[in-house]
């Protein structure tokens, strides 16, 4: 049996929000009870041994919670006792003035003719003075109670807990599929413990990590070779079991037979809310851009498809785009350090528009060339909520980047521009500073190094103050522009 981690008890609980397994018994499983990856492991010696005093404790709390309503009941009778007071205290000076009218009116009523007489004669300009009086008020009364109404509502500021912590006791009680299906996971969580010490060659390459609003991150690296093959397939299989909450799936440089592919694009299918799907120098050939297309048939919450550094070639794109149709909230698309050419552009101009909630494209180091340039920038200028353009090193000459800078100079919203490494030289140099004046947001911009120091200061004379401009080769970095700021 496994024991709690922080006792001796036999553990009731475990929770997989970090990359270590915790085991905790009832006393210690407080902090992990509003997790979503916390399961129940069944016992069936728990009704002998802990149960008794699991409702021992119950029962306290329950009496604590009764000395809470004793104490509020209290406190609620000493306000009522206060503002019965204040009430009798108003009701006593209030029939005090209606015992004086009655006394007023007997007098009237009993006065005799002569009487009557005589009184006013004697108190006749006195009467006519304050005979007015009894046409308003014969007293004051305020109400006070709007400035207590919401300071009483907030006699008592009350959070239950109770739901969010016994929730999981309902576990308890649940048919047999569910103890069956807690079982099943116990013996894959044994196996995986079991199998720990025999793939000692995958230390470090695989990592879950939990950010800040509890979501999780798969991460693998490096994982190649037989031993590493075989845990990484087992692994995946294993979270996919145990951790519906991961929202980000990154591969590099994680190279996989086509059979350990293929289970691993099935464990993929376990998870429903993967954000971000990164595959970095990881797909090998045709057969396995056809799983994961065949993967990606089925629209998802997919919002960043990243592709880069695999040899990606203008079939395969065609593939892969053509499963993405559908992917409305598709935000960042990365095919960069591949071979896509002038089809493969064809195809991208075709779907890319699509995406009406793009923000980020990364074409950099393709083959996409003059041509290939002109077809895409048909599909750039429907991009209207672009941010981030990245194209460098694709060989597109003076001709395909003149239509790529008029395609994009107008859309709103795009701050990042890097297109160096495409040979436009002095001339296209010129051409994108003729342009820029309309790119009104562009923060950052990345141009050829080797252009002339007329034509980097006419560039940095066009752009927007808040731009900085960069010059870059493939071994060399240089700041033209700073940002400028009122």
């Amino acid at each position: 049996m496994q024991k709690c981690q922080n006792c001796t008890n036999i553990c009731d609980f475990s929770c997989h929000c970090n990359e270590n397994i915790s085991y905790t018994c009832y006393k210690h499983s407080s902090e992990h009870l509003s997790h979503k990856d916390l399961f129940y492991i069944p016992n069936s010696q728990l009704i002998m041994t802990k149960f008794p005093k699991l409702i021992q404790t119950l029962n306290t709390k329950k009496q604590e919670l009764s000395d809470l309503i004793l104490k509020a009941e209290k406190i609620t009778e000493k306000c009522i006792q206060n503002i019965y007071s204040a009430f009798e205290q108003t009701q006593k000076i209030i029939n005090q003035s209606i015992d004086d009218l009655n006394n007023a009116i007997e007098i009237l009523k009993n006065t005799k003719p002569d009487q009557e007489y005589d009184y006013i004669s004697l108190y006749g300009l006195i009467f006519e003075e304050n005979y007015e009086i009894f046409d308003t008020s014969l007293i004051m009364f305020t109400d006070q109670y709007n400035k207590i109404e919401k300071w009483a509502g907030k006699l008592f500021n009350v959070v239950s807990y109770s739901g969010n912590y016994l929730k999981n006791f309902k576990c308890i009680r649940e048919d047999k599929e569910f103890i069956s299906k807690e079982n099943k996971r116990r013996l894959i969580l044994n196996q995986a413990k079991s199998k720990k010490g025999a793939f000692r060659h995958l230390s470090n390459t695989i990592n879950v990590i939990k950010d800040h609003s509890n979501n999780m991150r798969l991460l693998y690296q490096n994982v190649n070779g037989v031993n590493n093959q075989d845990e990484f397939v087992f692994t995946s299989n294993v979270l996919s079991l145990c951790c519906n909450s991961i929202y980000q799936i990154k591969l590099t440089n994680v190279k996989l037979t086509n059979t350990n592919f293929k289970s691993f694009i099935q464990s993929l299918k376990q998870y429903n809310s993967i954000e971000i799907l990164e595959f970095n120098d990881t797909i090998m050939n045709i057969q396995q851009v056809l799983m994961l297309s065949d993967y990606l048939k089925q629209p998802k919450k997919l919002k960043s498809f990243n592709i880069p550094n695999n040899a990606i070639c203008d079939v395969d794109i065609e593939m892969l785009f053509t499963s993405l149709i559908g992917y409305k909230s598709l935000k960042n698309i990365d095919i960069s350090h591949n071979f896509i050419s002038i089809f493969g552009a064809t195809i991208l101009s075709e779907i890319l528009p699509q995406f009406n909630n793009l923000r980020e494209l990364s074409l950099n180091n393709n083959k996409l060339e003059a041509e290939g340039a002109i077809i895409l920038s048909k599909a750039l200028k429907n991009l209207f909520n672009l941010e981030v353009l990245l194209i460098n090193r694709n060989k597109m000459m003076c001709d395909g980047i003149t239509f790529i800078i008029k395609s994009i100079c107008f859309l709103p919203h795009l701050c990042i521009l890097d297109m160096w490494g495409n040979d436009i030289y002095d001339e296209g140099g010129l051409l994108l500073a003729e342009y820029l004046k309309y790119m009104l947001c562009l923060s950052r911009l990345y141009i050829d190094l080797v252009m002339g120091e007329n034509i980097k200061k006419i560039i940095s004379g066009n752009a927007v103050k808040m731009c900085k401009i960069v010059g870059k080769n493939e071994t060399n970095r240089l700041v033209i522009k700073t940002p400028e700021f009122d």
